[in-house]
């Protein structure tokens, strides 16, 4: 265990705590996270896939696949681009993500449905 310097009152903490026993401060958003971003096709013809966009790395994630992107420890918001295409039928979802956050992002397509092919679901995780 060590200590670290609450952001919010100054004065010492466990890096372990949730939160500031002082102030309330979340602590724990000072440690960073993972955002894993996984691609999910169902349909008959055609190929899709997804471009990530986050902190710097990029990652092409085919179908039934996923990656892992590290969240940075630095306490501020972030934003991933997601990037999806399936022939001319393309979409950008823009994820946020704060430090110390570990998010799970699955993206879908299914060409059973006549309009708004691609869908995505956001589910928070723990990671040890």
């Amino acid at each position: 265990m060590a200590l670290i310097t609450c952001p919010d009152c100054g004065k010492q903490v466990s890096s372990r705590a949730v939160a500031c026993p002082d102030c309330g401060c979340p602590i724990g958003s000072l440690r960073g996270g993972i955002l894993r971003v996984e691609c999910r096709f169902f349909g008959l013809l055609g190929n899709c896939r997804i471009t990530v966009n986050f902190c710097g790395k990029s990652s092409v994630i085919k179908n039934g696949f996923y990656d892992d992107f590290p969240v940075p420890s630095d306490g501020k918001e972030h934003t991933a681009t997601i990037y999806c295409s399936k022939g001319l039928d393309a979409a950008n979802i823009p994820v946020k993500i704060k430090s110390g956050e570990s998010k799970k992002v699955t993206v879908f397509y299914d060409d059973s449905k006549f309009l708004n092919h691609w869908k995505y679901k956001e589910e928070m995780f723990i990671t040890k």
